[in-house]
C-alpha cells in the first residue's frame, strides 16, 4: 500500500484534533464536576424569619445552634435547594433574642455563619464562604520532620479568629453527639468567642478523662468527668460531685473550706462546726488545749469553783458535804410530823427553826415557842 506524505500529514491532523476535543471535553467535564462540588449558598432575612437557599437545586440542610451551642433548629436534607427557618426552636416556641450560629450543609460540604436576633425578628445574616469540595483521607495524616535534630511545631489553624476548628469522632455534630469531641473558637466568633469545648460522646458509660504519665512509667487515669457531671480524683467512680481518693490540701493563711450556710472550716478543729462523736473526740484528746468557759454550760451543771443554785429538783444518793461532813436539807416544818421526821428535836439537842428566831421545846410539832 502507498501513502504519501500528505495522506500521512492529514491523519495526524484529524488525531490531533480528537485528542484536542477530547481533552476540552475531559476538561468540561471536570469543570462542571468541580461548579457541581462547590454551590453557591444565599442566606437572606425574611418578614418570617431567614431563607437559606442554594442555586444548584441539591440537597441543603440548616442547623441552628444556640449561644451555648444547644441545638435549636435542624431542617434535615433537603431537596430543591431551599429551607425556612421561622425563628422557632425545636419545641415549636419562637427563639430569645441574642446571636445563633448556622450550620449549612450543602451536599458534602459544611459551611458556617450566623443569625443575630433582636425584637423577634432576623436582624443579621452572615453567611460563610462557599462550600470547598471536601477531602476524604483514609489513612492517618502524618506531619513531616525538617530532620535536623531540632525541635519543631506544625500548625492546624485558621486564616482568621472569626471561626472554630472542630475534631469530632461521628459523621456528625449535633447537641446530642454520638461521639467525643473537640473544639476550639477564635476571639472573633460571634457565637462562641475564644471558648473551647472537650465533649464526650452522650452515653452513660462516656466520660472526659485525663491520663499522665512519670517518665518511663505507665499511662494512668487522674482524674475524670462521668456522664452525671460528677468528678473523680483518683476514683474511676465518683459518686459526688466531687470524690477524691486522696488527701485534700488548703494552702494559704485564712484559707478553708466554705459550707452551704457560709461558715468557713480553716482547721480539723476550729472555724466550723463540728458534730456527733467528732467533738467528743477532740475534747478527750490530751492534745487539746484549752477550757470550756462558764457560759457555755447549763445553769443546772454544778461549778466548782463558785456558788450553785439549781432551778429544778435534784436528788443525791450519798449527800452533800462540806468538810468532810454530811449536810442535811431539812426545810421548814410544814405539819405536825416534820418535828420527828426532819430531826429537829431529839433527846439531846434542841434545833432554831428555819425561818423562825425562837426555841423549840419539843412539843408534838416541835415549833412551841418557850
Amino acid at each position: 500500500m502507498f501513502v504519501t506524505r500528505r495522506t500521512l500529514s492529514i491523519i495526524a491532523s484529524i488525531i490531533l484534533c480528537a485528542t484536542s476535543a477530547a481533552a476540552q471535553t475531559a476538561g468540561e467535564r471536570k469543570e462542571r464536576t468541580a461548579t457541581a462540588r462547590r454551590p453557591s449558598v444565599t442566606a437572606s432575612a425574611t418578614p418570617a424569619g431567614v431563607n437559606f437557599s442554594t442555586s444548584d437545586g441539591v440537597s441543603i440542610r440548616v442547623e441552628v445552634y444556640s449561644d451555648s451551642g444547644d441545638l435549636v433548629f435542624d431542617s434535615g436534607p433537603r431537596q430543591g435547594g431551599e429551607v425556612g427557618w421561622d425563628l422557632s426552636n425545636l419545641g415549636g416556641a419562637k427563639v430569645a433574642d441574642g446571636a445563633y450560629r448556622t450550620r449549612l450543609t450543602v451536599g458534602d460540604h459544611s459551611q458556617y455563619g450566623s443569625v443575630k436576633v433582636e425584637d423577634g425578628q432576623a436582624t443579621t445574616v452572615v453567611g460563610g464562604p462557599t462550600p470547598a469540595a471536601a477531602t476524604n483521607v483514609d489513612d492517618s495524616i502524618v506531619f513531616s520532620s525538617p530532620n535536623n535534630g531540632q525541635s519543631y511545631a506544625r500548625d492546624i489553624r485558621l486564616s482568621d479568629n472569626l471561626g472554630g476548628l472542630r475534631f469530632y469522632a461521628s459523621p456528625t455534630m449535633t447537641s446530642t453527639p454520638e461521639g467525643a469531641a473537640l473544639q476550639f473558637f477564635g476571639n472573633g466568633s460571634p457565637a462562641f468567642p475564644g471558648q473551647a469545648f472537650l465533649d464526650s460522646g452522650a452515653h452513660n458509660n462516656a466520660a472526659v478523662i485525663f491520663r499522665t504519665a512519670q517518665t518511663g512509667g505507665i499511662i494512668a487515669e487522674r482524674m475524670r468527668v462521668t456522664s452525671a457531671g460528677n468528678v473523680g480524683i483518683g476514683t474511676n467512680a465518683p459518686a459526688q460531685k466531687l470524690d477524691v481518693a486522696g488527701n485534700i490540701r488548703v494552702g494559704g493563711a485564712g484559707n478553708g473550706i466554705i459550707f452551704p450556710d457560709g461558715s468557713k472550716q480553716t482547721t480539723a478543729g476550729a472555724g466550723g462546726q463540728m458534730t456527733g462523736t467528732s467533738i467528743v473526740t477532740a475534747v478527750n484528746d490530751p492534745a487539746t488545749s484549752g477550757f470550756i468557759i462558764d457560759g457555755r454550760l447549763s445553769p443546772n451543771v454544778a461549778r466548782l469553783n463558785g456558788a450553785n443554785a439549781w432551778s429544778g429538783a435534784n436528788v443525791f444518793g450519798a449527800g452533800l458535804s462540806a468538810n468532810n461532813s454530811l449536810v442535811t436539807n431539812v426545810g421548814n416544818p410544814v405539819n405536825a410530823g416534820d418535828a420527828v421526821n426532819k430531826a429537829y428535836t431529839d433527846a439531846n439537842f434542841v434545833k432554831f427553826v428555819p425561818g423562825a428566831e425562837q426555841l423549840s421545846v419539843g412539843d408534838a410539832n416541835g415549833t412551841a415557842a418557850m
